[in-house]
């Protein structure tokens, strides 16, 4: 009879610990996971031995709830397996994916409080100019699509404060925005009319 495994993890962007918290619907199937990885308490789902064992197919449920304040960007990582249950690796098979939650957020002021940016116009039509502080100057830019996807890139040849982005070959809609800076990553969402 086949067997199927499974793992997720909910993890802050900024330092790789807990975003949200992760409760079991069935424990006889699956359980929780703690560990301390670089100081960070990490609570994992995983399945339990021989919890997925079933014919042609197996659904693992479970609890995500976010948290109450805005702690930034959570990426969603998740793996699966599909064995044969014969005891050894062949005719097994792995699948992984992840998955950035951002929070939502509304106007400039929260976007400059939160990340030290001012992003200008949100929504944007034709383009937007994006400001940080004088010491922490933007190198590049990248947009995702609310399935994780890179549909733009801008790479500056000399990091500055304030940069102008003409609205990409891109469908109206919300994005996320990893931006590049001298002080490390900072994400926060455009929406395109």
């Amino acid at each position: 009879m086949p067997l199927f495994g499974f793992g997720f993890e909910a993890l802050r962007t900024s330092n790789n610990s807990n975003g949200g918290t992760l409760s079991i619907t069935n424990s006889t199937e699956i359980q929780l996971k703690s560990v301390s990885v670089q100081g960070n308490n990490r609570t994992n789902v995983v399945h339990k031995q021989n919890g997925g064992l079933s014919n042609n197919s197996h659904t693992f449920s479970f609890n995500w709830t976010a948290p109450a304040t805005n702690i930034g960007n959570v990426m969603f990582y998740t793996a699966g397996n599909a064995a044969n249950n014969q005891n050894d690796s062949l005719g097994d098979y792995i699948y992984k994916t992840t998955q950035l939650v951002t929070p939502f957020v509304s106007g400039v002021e929260e976007q400059l409080n939160e990340n030290g940016f001012v992003l200008f116009p949100n929504p944007a039509a034709d383009f937007y100019m994006l400001t940080t502080a004088a010491d922490n100057p933007i190198e590049s830019l990248k947009l995702y699509d609310l399935n994780g996807k890179v549909v733009f890139q801008h790479q500056l040849n000399t990091p500055v404060k304030t940069v102008k982005i003409n609205k990409p070959e891109l469908p109206s809609g919300i994005y996320v925005a990893a931006c590049q800076t001298r002080n490390g990553l900072k994400w926060f969402k455009i929406v395109f009319q």
